[in-house]
């Protein structure tokens, strides 16, 4: 009876311990199934950061373009700055040429007219260069105005692409950290899944020793 009485006894602390092994295997699934989950996550994240800084170099390419354009336009603008000064320098040149010149051509012109008709032609030929020198300028004038604009607006899309670049800087900064974090939980889970492992598989040794002691019991 006291044989008895101590296998039975035994028996009780190996339904213990196997109870107990369950409820760490049940754990060591929960474990498996979150940190499975984070690894999921992490990959995801990995994803992200890649398409980051995909968008990162096709913007700093938007904004190699952009300023090349910027650079092209200021050219342009030069140019048409200077043949704006170039045709008003023209026309300054003329008019004092007309008006101020004693030996004027125009003046020569003017006075040799033999009839009104023919003073006309003359007036009239002046008056055609004067309107011809007004149309050129307001041309030029027109032409710097565009370029002026057009560097504007290439300026104001620069600024945006400048601004989307600092988003995708810190969006990339975001997600390495939440890399970081992830990969630090991912990395905690392994600990206690490693620890969870080792634990089973004390209860699991202890197991084993109760069988053989409950073994050694039935041959008493």
């Amino acid at each position: 009876q006291e044989a008895e009485q101590e296998k039975s006894e035994i028996e009780q602390e190996k339904e213990e311990i196997d109870q107990e092994r369950q409820e760490m295997e049940g754990e060591l699934s929960g474990l498996n199934q979150q940190q499975g989950s984070l690894k999921a996550e992490l990959n995801s994240l990995n994803e992200e950061l890649s398409a980051a800084a995909e968008r990162l170099e096709e913007l700093e390419s938007d904004i190699d373009e952009k300023e090349a354009e910027i650079t092209q336009t200021q050219k342009e603008l030069d140019a048409a700055k200077k043949a704006e000064e170039t045709q008003y320098e023209a026309m300054q040149t003329r008019i004092q040429v007309m008006y101020e010149s004693p030996d004027s051509d125009y003046l020569e012109m003017l006075v040799k007219a033999k009839s009104i008709s023919e003073l006309l032609n003359v007036a009239d030929y002046i008056n055609m260069l004067a309107d011809y020198d007004n149309r050129m300028l307001i041309q030029y004038q027109e032409a710097k105005a565009e370029v002026e604009a057009k560097e504007v607006q290439l300026e104001g899309e620069l600024a945006e692409l400048e601004v989307l670049k600092q988003q995708n800087l810190a969006e990339q900064e975001r997600i390495n950290s939440l890399i970081q974090t992830t990969a630090a939980y991912v990395a905690d889970y392994a600990d206690r899944i490693s620890t969870t492992q080792a634990e089973i598989a004390e209860i699991e040794a202890e197991i084993e020793r109760k069988e053989a002691e409950i073994a050694a019991q039935e041959a008493d």
